[in-house]
């Protein structure tokens, strides 16, 4: 935990220097002081949804005629699908082979036909399944460059384009509206590998050279999909207004603590409507609370009365937290499926 106080010169000015600590003994202060609360905070996941409770299983449906000068095949499409199962396992705690893996070939399976849905959810042993959907790999390009390493005089860059679908689906219901062909992903990317020589390397070699890692990065591919399923954590800092006596320090305390309940308790109480300023600072300060605790509704409701006595730059920032946190919650597959 990393505490950063400055003075806040827009609260009160003329100011003096910081003190290094709040509560100085024998010292009495009446200047507001800023006080910067560094924490790590949970961003949403990438797709915003909770995957918590009851795992999915995985279906990967791939072309069972290879495409012309790539190495895609159903066991190079099972890579991604078992990459992504492997990081879900992992951030949700599970044991190695929990979520099951299935690959069908498009002329067995449709992921828009309905009733290829239920079949899958019916059949799967999961009331969800993720299912990866034709996963292409186009022709292989490869473009030469020069290198900034002195030793070398050609980087040849060989690059791998693709495209991929990824659909999630609950036997009760689609998570998103009622099409069974609604899609939670869907990317054209590609994969690129650089190579570095003396001597110009043709085009086959330069594909030739890459060949014996594509199935390794393709698995790194489903696990990064994986990844974006899973919250994410990241430091961030929120600001505080304090003085140095008596339940303002103590409130001060509970905040670097990361007890917002008990700093909310007092923040509460010293908004008490006496003094316009003060009674802003502690609304504002019962608003952080209350965003770090995910009460975005009630954090509104005091940072608009904080704004109703007294408006300060905090609170423009402040808001653009609280809007922040509210878009960022975990969406629950329950909640959605309705």
């Amino acid at each position: 935990m990393k505490l950063n106080m400055s003075f806040f010169d827009s609260l009160k000015s003329g100011v003096g220097a910081l003190l290094p600590m709040l509560a100085v003994s024998g010292a009495v202060s009446c200047s507001p002081v800023l006080c910067d609360v560094v924490m790590d905070v949970r961003s949403k996941s990438e797709y915003s949804i909770d995957l918590h409770g009851v795992p999915p299983s995985i279906v990967s449906i791939c072309e069972r005629r290879m495409a012309e000068n790539s190495s895609l095949d159903s066991a190079l499409a099972s890579k991604v699908a078992f990459g992504l199962a492997g990081k879900l396992e992992k951030d949700l705690s599970l044991g190695e082979g929990d979520i099951p893996v299935y690959t069908f070939y498009s002329d067995e399976m449709d992921a828009s036909d309905i009733e290829d849905i239920k079949y899958l959810l019916t059949n799967a042993g999961s009331d969800r399944v993720i299912v990866l959907d034709s996963l292409r790999v186009k022709d292989f390009k490869v473009e030469q460059a020069g290198t900034a390493d002195s030793r070398y005089a050609v980087r040849t860059d060989v690059l791998a384009p693709f495209s991929l679908k990824m659909h999630l689906f609950s036997l009760d219901s689609l998570l998103y509206g009622t099409s069974p062909s609604e899609k939670v992903f869907a990317v054209d990317q590609y994969l690129q590998w650089s190579l570095i020589s003396n001597e110009p390397v043709e085009d086959s070699r330069a594909v030739s050279a890459v060949m014996g890692s594509i199935s390794g990065a393709f698995t790194e591919l489903g696990e990064e999909i994986g990844a974006g399923f899973t919250p994410q954590w990241k430091e961030q800092s929120r600001k505080v207004v304090a003085y140095d006596t008596g339940k303002w320090y103590r409130a001060y305390l509970y905040a670097s603590q990361f007890k917002w309940q008990e700093a909310l308790s007092l923040w509460m109480g010293l908004a008490d409507g006496r003094n316009a300023r003060r009674t802003a600072y502690a609304a504002y300060n019962a608003a952080v609370a209350c965003e770090m605790m995910e009460k975005f509704d009630l954090a509104q409701e005091w940072l608009d009365m904080a704004g109703d006595y007294h408006s300060f730059e905090c609170i423009s920032e402040e808001q653009r937290n609280i809007d922040e946190g509210r878009s960022n919650q975990v969406i629950s597959l329950e909640a959605v499926l309705k």
